[in-house]
C-alpha cells in the first residue's frame, strides 16, 4: 500500500491490516471430553485510508478455507463448564487485490466452554498460522507476494445441542 501512495500524501491512518472478521459454520461431533469439527470460515479484512489532499482508499484481504480442527476438554467440579485446548488444520484461499495464494496452515487454540441449557457459549483465544504467496511481474522480473494471515484471535463459539455432561 505505502508503494502504491503517490509521494507527498499525508496520511492520516498507517498501513497496517489490523482487524478481520470471521464468520464460520460447519460440524461437531462431540464426545464427553473432546470433540472433532469440520468447519469452512471466510474472512475479511478491510483497510480504510484517509488521505489529506486526496481520495480516500479502501483495501481489502479476504480469506476462505476448509478446517479439520480436535478439541480436548478438562472438565469443572460440576461436569457441565470445562476448559479446553484444541488444534485445526486448514487450507486458505487468500485474496487482497490481484494477488491470489493457497496454502496449507494450522491454529493452536483455548478457552472456556459454559453450557446454559440447550445453549453452549465458549469465549476463546487463538494463534493462527497461515502464509502463501503469488508470483508477480516487475517490468521483465518476476517476485514472490507474500500474503500473511498470521495472528491471534479472539472469539466466541455458540452452539445449540441438548446439555451434556463433560465427566
Amino acid at each position: 500500500i505505502e508503494d502504491y501512495l503517490v509521494s507527498g500524501y499525508d496520511l492520516t491512518y498507517n498501513t497496517e491490516l489490523y482487524m478481520y472478521l470471521e464468520a464460520k459454520g460447519g460440524v461437531t461431533f462431540r464426545l464427553k471430553t473432546v470433540d472433532f469439527g469440520v468447519m469452512l470460515e471466510y474472512d475479511i479484512a478491510p483497510k480504510f485510508i484517509s488521505v489529506s489532499g486526496g481520495d480516500n482508499l479502501t483495501y481489502s484481504f479476504s480469506r476462505f478455507a476448509p478446517e479439520l480442527s480436535t478439541n480436548y476438554y478438562f472438565p469443572g467440579k460440576s461436569g457441565r463448564n470445562a476448559f479446553f485446548i484444541g488444534a485445526g488444520i486448514s487450507y486458505s484461499f487468500m485474496k487482497f487485490e490481484d494477488f491470489e495464494a493457497s496454502a496449507p496452515g494450522f491454529k493452536l487454540q483455548a478457552g472456556y466452554s459454559m453450557q446454559f441449557g440447550k445453549f453452549n457459549l465458549q469465549p476463546y483465544g487463538a494463534f493462527r498460522y497461515v502464509a502463501g504467496k503469488d508470483d508477480i511481474m516487475w517490468g521483465l522480473q518476476s517476485d514472490k507476494f507474500e500474503l500473511n494471515y498470521t495472528g491471534g484471535q479472539i472469539g466466541v463459539i455458540m452452539s445449540f445441542h441438548p446439555r451434556m455432561s463433560y465427566r
